[in-house]
């Protein structure tokens, strides 16, 4: 039997939240697991989770990638679900079993991205449909999906990100990279049209998008595909952290999430230190290896 995740990212939408919890309950045929991933809100959006008793865990606000991450960790990781589809909080499903042409793009694809009807005139070809998916070099990231598959072969977002802008856009092409969610040549996505209501709200992140795009500019430069969901013993510490505030609302996960919580450390963090202190060693072979410059006249050695 399938088993599906559902996870929802948000920060400071309580209303919006509530909105999109009420689409997801009343339009989703398949049985899953959802959990909603909150970074850090000030306002009612705990209140409000805790009242309904939708399953969520968080900490404190450290952007999108990082959120995200802590919903694809979740139902990756601890949840052990075999698709995983992620809507942001302003992403209203509308129509009854909706999940269900994403659930057969990422059996196809592994990943699959909205066809978002405000960049339609980017669209090269294609219905939106899993069968005959939109082809475009553009995405968006209110609704996707991933196989479990995908996700083992190239992780989570580069948490070099910060705020807000371009963490997807880099997910979305080291997936396609890898053979996932698109063809390589002409590149191009596959996108599916969905019946979602999404509530605009008026923002500006002009400031986050201009340091998001110098650090996508360094990220690219990164030849691995596959990332983990931190680079720091800190923020393994702070993942732990927001795991440990899960509040799953279901015994059999919170024994998994117990069980995660416990391995952690052995199952990833010597793992990730043994392959950082590896690159470090090869870095410094690979600089003892470069050929010296000649010494100009008059230039000291290191033998005088």
């Amino acid at each position: 039997m399938l088993r599906l995740g559902l996870g929802v990212t948000t920060y400071n939408r309580a209303e919006s939240l509530a909105r999109t919890l009420d689409g997801v309950a009343r339009f989703t045929a398949t049985p899953h697991r959802l959990v909603v991933a909150d970074d850090g809100s000030a306002d009612d959006t705990l209140a409000m989770l805790r009242a309904r008793k939708v399953p969520h865990l968080g900490g404190p606000n450290r952007g999108i990638a990082w959120n995200k991450n802590r919903v694809l960790f979740y139902l990756h990781e601890v949840a052990r679900c075999d698709v995983v589809i992620m809507l942001e909080d302003d992403t209203v499903p509308t129509s009854p079993g909706w999940e269900r042409p994403w659930i057969e793009a990422a059996h196809r694809f592994g990943h699959a991205n909205l066809a978002g009807e405000w960049f339609a005139e980017r669209f090269i070809s294609g219905a939106g449909t899993p069968s005959d998916p939109v082809l475009c070099t553009d995405i968006t990231g209110q609704c996707v999906s991933f196989s479990r598959r995908a996700l083992r072969a190239v992780g989570y977002m580069d948490t070099r990100f910060e705020r807000y802008g371009f963490e997807h856009c880099d997910h979305s092409e080291r997936l396609r990279a890898a053979g996932f969610g698109g063809r390589a040549d002409p590149p191009a996505y596959y996108l599916l049209k969905s019946d979602f209501h999404i509530l605009f709200e008026a923002s500006d992140y002009r400031d986050e998008l201009e340091r998001n795009a110098l650090i996508y500019l360094q990220v690219k430069q990164d030849r691995a595909l596959y990332r983990r969901p931190w680079r720091s013993l800190a923020d393994l510490r702070q993942l732990t952290a927001d795991l440990r505030r899960a509040e799953p609302y279901d015994p059999w996960l919170k024994a998994r999430l117990a069980l995660s919580l416990a391995s952690l450390p052995a199952r990833f963090g010597a793992r990730w230190l043994a392959q950082r202190a590896l690159l470090g060693a090869r870095r410094t072979a690979r600089r003892l290896q470069a050929p010296r410059r000649p010494h100009g006249p008059g230039e000291q050695t290191d033998a005088t």
